[in-house]
């Protein structure tokens, strides 16, 4: 008896933090940016997907933890950049949301530091912060698809 009463709560406990959102704010996982991966496992909990790309030395390798909304790379045990997925249900990132036309983007945050084709038909257009680049990625119709932070 006691051990079904055990397990009963335990389920209970999972289905409540399932069905709360927990997702994060925008500032909230920007703000991560220079931490180690360690803080991220304890704040986060385990990703969903995690995987290496490749650079073209050792060196250059980065880790990618996925979040499934979103997700953290990691360069020698720090992160590096912040990235917002297509699947964002967190809110605005620096006033854009996910599926905005770049003139949407342009008009919110001015004109960018730089635009660039990208090999796939997709455009980055990059905006400067302080400390950090801020990247609006675009699909080939400029729609917003992805948003991507990183350390200067």
């Amino acid at each position: 008896m006691k051990r079904a009463l055990g397990i009963v709560a335990v389920m209970a406990v999972a289905l409540l933090f399932i069905a709360a959102d927990k997702t994060p704010s925008a500032d909230e996982l920007i703000d991560q940016l220079g931490a180690r991966h360690s803080k991220v496992f304890c704040k986060y909990g385990v990703p969903i997907k995690m995987h290496i790309d490749r650079g073209p030395t050792k060196e250059e390798d980065y880790i990618i933890f996925d979040y499934l909304q979103f997700g953290f790379v990691f360069h020698r045990e720090m992160i590096r950049q912040v990235l917002f997925y297509p699947e964002w249900k967190g809110g605005k990132i620096r006033n854009i949301n996910i599926g905005m036309t770049k003139d949407q983007v342009i008009k919110i945050m001015g004109t960018p530091e730089e635009e660039v084709a990208l090999n796939d038909g997709r455009t980055r257009i990059t905006y400067l912060e302080p400390d950090k680049y801020f990247d609006v990625i675009l699909s080939t119709n400029n729609i917003v698809t992805m948003v991507r932070f990183e350390v200067k």
